[in-house]
């Protein structure tokens, strides 16, 4: 027969709880929850002390299972929308999915973890993510195609770049710069060295405390021979 009561005992280890029926206030035996799954795939929920539950007893009412949880006029469905659904925790935590708009919303109110043992794929046209801080920790991060940053962007170890590096703005530096060849419309050094294998060129002024040809001093050095008219003197001196 099918009778109706409410919590008053459970036993998770067993998944087990006594129900006090609502009709005579008797309180069952131990009965089994009906679940999904309790062999190679198993699903486990268990009742709230007090929750209204319908149960499914032999003639004598010594023997059953609860079938599951029904609404009571005191706990109604929460939505009321046909198209959603849903599964609302204590905490206001919910997880539901509306057939109508196809929209699938998890609101957690703590913290989500996720772990796998092989790949996790994540396959769609737009990936919005809105957050203070994002870690990401691996051995190696792989991006296919254009990146876009906007924002201030800070790297500690060594950047290797195959191809050219184009920057609309000053490139400022505070430790050497190496490369085959540096151009471009401003380049700032605060300190250190500027090491090129080709040729340095610039449209503009090239100045500095000390500037050298060679050996050079192209501010401080003189020359000897040093003649009169269109004659040519000597060499400059270090």
């Amino acid at each position: 027969m099918l009778r109706f009561g409410n919590i008053t005992e459970i036993d998770v280890s067993k998944c087990y709880a006594r129900v006090k029926f609502l009709d005579d206030g008797i309180v069952s035996a131990p009965l089994q929850i009906v679940v999904m799954g309790a062999l190679s795939t198993k699903f486990f929920h268990i009742f709230d002390i007090n929750e209204q539950v319908a149960c499914l007893m032999d003639e004598n009412s010594e023997d059953g299972v609860i079938l599951g949880a029904v609404f009571s006029d005191d706990v109604t469905p929460n939505g009321g929308d046909k198209d959603v659904v849903r599964v609302l925790f204590p905490d206001d935590s919910s997880i539901d999915y509306n057939r109508n708009s196809h929209e699938y919303n998890i609101d957690i109110k703590g913290k989500i973890n996720i772990t796998a043992d092989a790949e996790v794929n994540l396959d769609a046209q737009v990936v919005n993510l809105d957050a203070e801080v994002i870690n990401a920790t691996a051995t190696t991060v792989n991006i296919e195609g254009a990146t876009n940053i906007t924002g201030a962007t800070e790297i500690t170890g060594n950047l290797i770049v195959t191809g050219n590096i184009t920057a609309s703005g000053i490139v400022t530096a505070t430790t050497a710069i190496s490369t085959p060849s540096l151009s471009g419309p401003g380049v700032s050094m605060s300190s250190g060295n500027i090491t090129a294998d080709g040729d340095i060129t610039s449209d503009g002024e090239v100045s500095g405390n000390t500037v050298k040809a060679g050996t050079i001093n192209l501010a401080t050095h003189v020359h000897s021979g040093v003649q009169t008219g269109s004659g040519s003197t000597a060499p400059p001196t270090p």
